[in-house]
């Protein structure tokens, strides 16, 4: 079974500061970021880890941002948390990990 993953900011920055960013691609077969993922981790406009490894080998995982499902656009989440869920509703062999 290939293990497909969407993931929102806090994996991605809480395992670039412990230095285990690289376990995202060991243990999955595909890792996607939505690009509101990116503008949210690059909101706080300084260099810290996660956006270092986001301009460099994060970037081949970054894809487009999907449209906001109307199920979730009501739940005033943020951009990054909403693209995540609605990766998943419309990709549903995709599997999340949200970390809040």
């Amino acid at each position: 079974m290939v293990k497909r993953w969407v993931v929102n900011a806090s994996p991605i920055i809480s395992l670039t500061k412990i230095d285990r960013i690289h376990l995202l691609s060991q243990l999955c077969d595909e890792v996607v970021i939505p690009q509101g993922v990116v503008d949210e981790i690059q909101l706080g406009g300084y260099a810290d880890s996660a956006v270092t490894w986001l301009q460099q080998a994060g970037q081949a995982l970054i894809q487009p941002a999907p449209e906001i499902d109307s199920k979730i656009a009501s739940w005033d989440l943020g951009l990054g948390e909403s693209q995540v869920l609605s990766w998943v509703i419309n990709i549903p062999a995709m599997k999340l990990l949200l970390m809040t």
